[in-house]
C-alpha cells in the first residue's frame, strides 16, 4: 500500500550530487515537468513562498493550461522565487517520502541552481547578497551608516535600494551590531557562579551568522545564563546558535 507523506516524519534523501544524471539538462527538465505537475494539482503549498502562485499561474495561463504547454525558459521564474526556507519538505506536501511520488521540491530547487551556477546563469545581485559572511563584516565595521541608510523611515534611500537589489522598500531589515558576537565574547568579563548546578561543566555555544552580526544580545543573554546556572568554562565558536554540554 502507498503510503501518505506527510502523515509521519520525512524522510530526506541525500542529494545524489555525484549521479552523473545530476546536472543532466534533460534529466533535470523532466524532473522539474514531473514535480511541477504534481505541485499544480495539489496547491497545498499556495501560501507558502512565491514560487508555487508563480507555478500555478505559468501553468494556469500557459495555452492548453497543463505543464506540457510550458516553456522551460519560464522555469527560472520559479526557481528564483523559492527561499530554500524547507518549509514545504518539512510541513505541507503530503507527497514527500515515504510516499512513492518523493516529492522534494527544496533539493530539486538546489539541483537547478547548481546547473545554474555551472553555466554561470545565477542573478549576479541574489548570488552577491548571498555572501552573508562578507556583506555583514563590512554591515559591522559601517553599522551606523548602514543601519541609517536600511532604515525603513529612510523612504527614498529605500527606493533606491529597492530599485537596485529588488529588496521591498517596506521589508524591516535587520540591523547591523557595532561588533560581533565573537567578539564581544572575546572581552566579556561575567563572574562564573561557583554555586550552580553545572559548575563543573563546559559549553560551547555556536553563534548563528544573525547572533554575530545582527542580533548580538541573543548572544549576550544565553551567555549571561549560562555564567551563571551551568558552567564553569565557556568556548564560542561562529555557526548554529545551540549548546554544547560536556
Amino acid at each position: 500500500m502507498p503510503k501518505e507523506g506527510s502523515t509521519e516524519a520525512p524522510i530526506r534523501h541525500p542529494i545524489d550530487f555525484k549521479n552523473p544524471d545530476f546536472l543532466n539538462p534533460e534529466k533535470l527538465d523532466a524532473e522539474m515537468r514531473r514535480v511541477f505537475d504534481i505541485c499544480h494539482g495539489c496547491r497545498r503549498c499556495f501560501n507558502l513562498c512565491d514560487s508555487f502562485p508563480k507555478l500555478f499561474d505559468l501553468i494556469d495561463n500557459s495555452k492548453e493550461e497543463n505543464i506540457e504547454s510550458v516553456s522551460s525558459d519560464k522555469f527560472p521564474v520559479v526557481a528564483d522565487a523559492c527561499t530554500l526556507c524547507d518549509m514545504c519538505f518539512m510541513t505541507k506536501c503530503p507527497y514527500v517520502p515515504p510516499h512513492e511520488f518523493n516529492l522534494d521540491f527544496p533539493h530539486l530547487i538546489l539541483r537547478y541552481r547548481t546547473l545554474q551556477k555551472k553555466k554561470n546563469k545565477l542573478l549576479t545581485i541574489p548570488n552577491q547578497l548571498a555572501k552573508i559572511d562578507r556583506n555583514a563584516r563590512i554591515g559591522v565595521i559601517f553599522s551606523r551608516i548602514i543601519n541609517w541608510f536600511s532604515n525603513i523611515k529612510n523612504k527614498l534611500l529605500r527606493s533606491l535600494l529597492e530599485l537596485v537589489t529588488g529588496i521591498d522598500k517596506r521589508v524591516e531589515l535587520p540591523k547591523y551590531n557595532f561588533e560581533t558576537f565573537t567578539n564581544y565574547f572575546k572581552k566579556n568579563k561575567y563572574p562564573t557562579n561557583n554555586n550552580a548546578p553545572g559548575k563543573n561543566r563546559k559549553v560551547v555555544i555556536y553563534s548563528t551568522c544573525f547572533v554575530n552580526f545582527n542580533k548580538k544580545n541573543t548572544g549576550i543573554a544565553a551567555l549571561k545564563v549560562l555564567k551563571k546556572k551551568w558552567c564553569r568554562s565557556t568556548k564560542c565558536l561562529s555557526g548554529m546558535l545551540w549548546y554544547a554540554f560536556f
